[in-house]
């Protein structure tokens, strides 16, 4: 379909995501002309020597071409990196306040040392879609410490405060990990905690329609039973019609309780989980070495104390991964490892 007006914008973003996908685009007046990997071409169901805009398939809102061109460009989880500074970094008084942001009952805990290093943070916006007889989405955020894999939700509410600066392309720092899939995993783990705290209504919602039809089945399941049994008294009812009368109220049972599992399938739950975009800060911190003694073991502990936060991080539990601040220790060859009281 040819198209003369087609919107320079459309072509640009087209241009653009095709281009981030390794195909060769040539501008016109009106049109690009694209050439296509076989992958790109089966994905947007065309041919991979395309034209669009004019004189070629026309590109326009709630054509379906947009729409797949959209689900490519954001099939891929972008990531935009940046840097927070507050400007001050803590000096002393770590011991008062480690004492008062952490507790470790089963160990004596003392500060040994200061340094200034920096520290990666991603702030991963993920996506949740809970299919049951309804559907419901929403978009959950996590703020993670790359290196430790605490979750931060102190630092969520508080990063914007501190303007960021962003990283133009290709200036990034080397100080980013490469390989994200732990962290993205990590901070998912995390977003379906959280959006089951988003969908508590939703999720009580679907238990009392449940609840309800159960009832319903089961009343009328136990109606239908009388009704039958009080058939059977009927004068002039024949052997065989009773039998078979009989036989039908044996099998309701198993006909309620068929009933009420494909209810409980009704009204179960599925939850996806969808990360959509990661921001990635370089933020200077204080890290504060610790000295840990659990009866005749000795250990160190490395914790963080983070400007944006105004405080000491939480450590992540090298059992479960789970963000703690009531720390037990667990003795491994290597030392003392700090562990949540379901792990210790």
């Amino acid at each position: 379909m040819s198209s003369q007006g087609i919107s320079p914008e459309l072509l640009e973003f087209a241009a653009r995501c095709l281009e981030s996908r390794g195909a060769v685009v040539e501008p016109g007046d009106g049109f690009i002309d694209c050439l296509l990997s076989e992958e790109i071409s089966d994905f947007l169901s065309v041919s991979q020597e395309l034209r669009l805009g004019a004189g070629g398939q026309e590109l326009a809102y709630g054509l379906p071409l947009l729409d797949r061109l959209v689900e490519l460009a954001t099939r891929d989880t972008p990531v935009v990196y940046g840097s927070l500074d507050s400007g001050y970094l803590k000096k002393e008084g770590f011991d008062r306040i480690v004492m008062q942001s952490m507790t470790f009952p089963d160990a004596k805990v003392k500060c040994t040392g200061r340094a200034e290093v920096k520290r990666t943070y991603m702030v991963l916006a993920v996506k949740y879609t809970a299919v049951s007889d309804e559907r419901k989405e929403g978009l959950v955020r996590i703020c993670i410490n790359e290196s430790t894999g605490a979750i931060l939700p102190e630092m969520l509410n508080r990063w914007r405060s501190f303007s960021p600066d962003f990283y133009a392309e290709g200036k990034v720092p080397p100080h980013f990990p490469m390989h994200m899939e732990k962290i993205i995993k990590t901070g998912l783990v995390a977003a379906g905690k959280a959006s089951k705290d988003e969908l508590d209504s939703f999720l009580r919602s679907m238990e009392r329609r449940l609840r309800r039809d159960i009832a319903s089945t089961t009343s009328y399941y136990a109606a239908l039973a009388s009704e039958m049994e009080e058939g059977l008294n009927r004068a002039g009812l024949s052997k065989e019609a009773m039998e078979e009368r009989r036989a039908k109220i044996a099998a309701l049972p198993g006909e309620r309780d068929q009933k009420i599992r494909d209810l409980v399938q009704k009204y179960s739950v599925r939850l996806r989980l969808t990360a959509k975009a990661a921001l990635r800060f370089l933020v200077p911190v204080v890290q504060v070495s610790a000295s840990v003694r659990k009866g005749k073991a000795r250990g160190q502990l490395a914790l963080i104390w983070n400007p944006i936060m105004q405080g000491i991080e939480p450590v992540a539990c090298t059992g479960c991964g789970k963000s703690i601040r009531t720390i037990y220790f667990r003795e491994k060859q290597s030392g003392l490892r700090p562990v949540c009281e379901r792990c210790r």
